[in-house]
């Protein structure tokens, strides 16, 4: 029983129960209240997101960590599209960083499968949003990609101000 749950948490809920990959934050399970589920249980992310992982930390953020991050970036996204999935909203805030360093991709529940006609295009920050998804336009693989380059910039022009990316 799922109760009166939205399409967004139906779509997590299907994410969580039929995918895994070690480049997407880890589901560990759902809570329940009455058999219904009210939540999800994550992974802890000890080091926030991406973007304020970098910002605060920028002196720890090593070549070799960046070339890491855009690796496993890059694993999550492969994951995803070699199992017709578009995540529709990547972005730094969506990359969580763990205890030790490592990226993980997050914020499930815009996932969308390539052929679903829920893909629609009003979901994610402007600034990280592909032109297809400006222009209205139906999102697929190339809108991720699109953004994964956007990640990558903000990775190696990582001062928020003096670049203007932001949220």
């Amino acid at each position: 029983e799922k109760g009166n749950i939205t399409s967004e948490t139906e779509h997590e809920i299907h994410f969580c129960q039929n995918y895994s990959h070690r480049c997407i934050t880890k589901f560990y399970g759902f809570l329940k209240n009455d058999e219904k589920i009210i939540g999800f249980v994550y992974e802890f992310m000890s080091n926030d997101s991406l973007e304020r992982f970098l910002n605060s930390n920028k002196e720890q953020m090593t070549e070799m960590n960046k070339l890491m991050t855009i690796c496993r970036i890059f694993q999550g996204i492969d994951y995803l599209h070699s199992n017709s999935l578009i995540h529709r909203d990547l972005k730094p805030l969506n990359i969580l960083i763990d205890h030790d360093g490592l990226p993980y991709i997050s914020d499930n529940e815009t996932i969308r499968n390539e052929d679903s006609e829920e893909k629609t295009n009003d979901i994610g920050a402007p600034l990280y949003a592909s032109p297809e998804q400006e222009r209205g336009d139906i999102v697929s693989f190339p809108s991720d990609i699109y953004s994964f380059g956007l990640i990558l910039y903000f990775l190696y022009n990582n001062n928020n101000e003096d670049n203007g990316i932001y949220n």
